[in-house]
């Protein structure tokens, strides 16, 4: 809306709230305090730890977080109705942080009048006996219009304030793993691999660390030509991968499972790797059953590639984390996961 149509509105004595439904009532809020909404389906919800056996949801919300909230939380209502679960997050400011109100339908953008129907100061108060809103009416329904400083208890938002930080402290952890990815991706180096492990287990990322710290453990064999020893045929084949990259060299390395069915291979072009297949499996699949297999034999035997199609081109230390990432069958903890 441009300049001259917001004094219109201001001079016609209009406010343009965003109305939305909670339970059986009617909220809205000044359109400038609205950040975003989000369908339930599209949000991107993390859980956060504040307390012995308390979790606090929060939504990422651009470069930030914003912890969920419930009215009837917020309202003293929770023990009376209990817990639901609603369609969308409308994102608001609230102070200063984010807030990320459940709603159960966003009606949309309203023009009120507020000359024509003064507002009246809900009885609900807060903490300081503020009142948490104004009633007044809309199309012969009572409208709740909220005041976002007043939604939360101060008492509340000193629990938030640790999940908070570690919401924050989460994205920005996840800004640096996507740009060691991409790193890795192209010219990984021990102390990229280092610190995308370190990283990952901070965020919760338990396979993705394990796995970078299994390929950081057989680097040291991959600079070597000499021929070690391995648990599984498996990290025999990361190994010869890895080795392979390290050396940027050309060929086929060949996988022979125990009881036949047939011969994988990976191919590599100047330590890329180009190519891979497994029996019924293609690609990342392939590499995946073959650095997580039990038992079987391998090779790596250099060779012209003239004719081979480059199906891919990949780093080998990012596709095998992503390969034993995927295939880990490690055991998992029950519960809930915090961030932290």
């Amino acid at each position: 809306m441009n300049q001259a149509a917001v004094q219109q509105q201001e001079e016609q004595g209009l406010t343009r709230v965003l109305v939305f439904s909670v339970d059986d009532g009617l909220f809205a809020l000044h359109l400038d305090w609205v950040e975003a909404v989000y369908p339930r389906t599209s949000a991107v919800l993390r859980t956060v730890k504040v307390g012995p056996w308390r979790w606090q949801p929060v939504l990422i919300h651009r470069d930030d977080a914003a912890p969920v909230i419930d009215l009837r939380q917020a309202f003293g209502l929770h023990g009376v109705l209990g817990d639901t679960q609603r369609d969308a997050f409308l994102v608001l400011r609230s102070g200063s942080c984010f807030l990320a109100l459940q709603v159960d339908n966003c009606m949309g953008v309203r023009d009120l009048d507020l000359r024509a129907h003064p507002p009246v100061p809900t009885s609900l108060v807060g903490d300081g006996g503020l009142c948490v809103g104004h009633l007044l009416d809309l199309d012969g329904a009572i409208l709740t219009v909220l005041d976002p400083s007043r939604i939360l208890d101060p008492n509340v938002r000193t629990v938030l304030e640790p999940a908070l930080r570690r919401a924050r402290g989460f994205k920005e952890r996840q800004g640096k793993i996507t740009a060691l990815w991409s790193a890795l991706q192209q010219a990984p180096t021990a102390a990229e691999l280092r610190m995308f492990a370190r990283l990952c287990s901070r965020n919760g990322r338990s396979k993705a660390a394990a796995a970078a710290r299994l390929v950081l453990k057989h680097l040291p064999h991959a600079q070597s030509p000499d021929a070690t020893e391995h648990e599984t045929v498996g990290e025999r084949v990361l190994c010869e991968v890895l080795r392979a990259a390290a050396q940027q060299r050309t060929g086929e390395l060949i996988f022979e499972p125990d009881g036949g069915g047939g011969d994988g291979r990976v191919v590599l072009r100047g330590g890329r790797i180009v190519d891979a297949s497994d029996q019924n499996h293609w690609g990342r699949q392939a590499v995946q059953q073959m650095v997580n297999a039990r038992a079987g034999s391998c090779c790596f035997v250099e060779t012209r590639l003239d004719d081979q199609i480059e199906r891919m081109n990949e780093s080998a230390v990012a596709l095998v984390i992503t390969a034993l990432e995927s295939g880990s069958t490690g055991r998992r903890r029950s519960g809930k996961h915090p961030i932290g």
